[in-house]
């Protein structure tokens, strides 16, 4: 099953990340109730958690049937080799920047370097030191999830794929409260509230209500599609109430991602199901484009606003807002250009012997038959 509408939200995603890490003007957070969003804006990050699971599943359907399992070995071969190679470029961009840095302005307000720290965050394993979530390329932290959850998704998958429908509808729900009471008595035991959000485990139920909310899409899509006026309500009802959280929350809320797993699916599910003008131009390939990009867009931000937001600032008299314009106007063009020469030919040669091995295995059409 595809869904190219989907594509272009990794690249808003991208955005609101961008917007949450240099938008924090004091005079934009003072705005009333929007100024508390853009405060705790990072929580949206547990969109592309939910959305990787969703297209986990639906991405494997093959004529109306899904494999009855994932092979494990070429999985995670592919995963890695989209994470990896980028993940590196980017964290030794970021070093040679801050080594520049340094060397420029020996007072700069530059992390040192340290073996085991550089070690950790290129294996992607830093994260699962809390003290150590945010260093060097700081939002490389999301990637250490990303990695958990490809390890752990043909186990998941295979679990999941043997359910009916109200069994594994019954079972998610259960996890999911069971995550958030988890972290909640976490939290209230002394847990530091920054350890329930950048620790890789507790995004885990995450991934999981989106590849659930994949099961459903696949299973149930002419049902979907007849009662497509429930899903888009459970959406915009999900989403205000998402941001009427967002704008009143306490910390404890805010750092605790899982509780807006519900409500990005059942966004992502009305966008899928959505035939009008806004799906229409999102599926144009320009904005999909965009959204091929967006994890260059996420990943080479902290590298290119070294760049831009100290080197050429320090050079150039612009005011700030400007300097952000070609902040992001560089970022999008670096990013493309990593795109076609390192992910794409990547991801075209990881994707075509997945799919090989998957059009091996036989499926399973009791449960997974679908009527697209």
């Amino acid at each position: 099953m595809r869904f190219p509408q989907l594509t272009f939200t990794r690249f808003i995603a991208a955005m609101i990340v961008l917007l949450f890490h240099f938008g924090h003007s004091e005079a934009m957070l003072a705005v009333p109730f929007f100024g508390h969003i853009l405060e705790y804006a990072n929580s949206l990050l547990s969109y592309f958690f939910v959305l990787t699971g969703f297209l986990l599943i639906v991405s494997i359907v093959r004529n109306g049937e899904a494999p009855k399992a994932i092979p494990s070995k070429l999985f995670w071969i592919n995963r890695f080799a989209r994470i990896y190679p980028l993940h590196i470029l980017a964290l030794v961009m970021t070093i040679g920047l801050q080594l520049a840095v340094v060397s420029y302005n020996p007072t700069a307000d530059v992390p040192p370097l340290r073996a085991d720290k550089v070690i950790l965050s290129a294996l992607l394993l830093h994260a699962w030191y809390p003290d150590y979530a945010l260093i060097y390329n700081y939002v490389s932290w999301t990637l250490c999830i990303e990695v958990l959850l490809s390890l752990l998704a043909p186990a998941l998958y295979g679990w999941m794929n043997k359910q009916e429908t109200p069994t594994l509808v019954r079972n998610i729900i259960l996890i999911w409260v069971a995550s958030l009471m988890v972290h909640f008595v976490c939290v209230q035991s002394g847990m530091p509230v920054d350890w329930g959000f950048y620790w890789p485990p507790f995004h885990v139920p995450e991934f999981i209500v989106g590849m659930l909310g994949g099961f459903v899409m696949v299973r149930h899509y002419p049902q979907l599609k007849a009662g497509v006026s429930k899903v888009h309500m459970a959406a915009w009802a999900g989403g205000v109430a998402m941001l009427l959280i967002m704008g009143f929350a306490t910390q404890v809320l805010f750092k605790n991602s899982i509780i807006f797993a519900p409500v990005f699916l059942f966004i992502i599910m009305s966008i899928c199901l959505s035939e009008n003008w806004l799906t229409r131009l999102m599926s144009t390939r320009p904005l999909i484009y965009l959204g091929e990009i967006g994890y260059g867009l996420f990943i080479l931000q902290v590298p290119v606003s070294i760049l831009m937001l100290y080197f050429f600032d320090e050079f150039v008299d612009w005011p700030y807002k400007y300097v952000c314009v070609a902040f992001l106007v560089v970022l999008i063009a670096v990013s493309a250009a990593v795109y076609e020469g390192m992910e794409k030919p990547i991801r075209n040669y990881m994707k075509k012997q997945l799919k090989k091995r998957i059009a091996t295995m036989s499926p399973e059409p009791a449960v997974q038959k679908v009527a697209a």
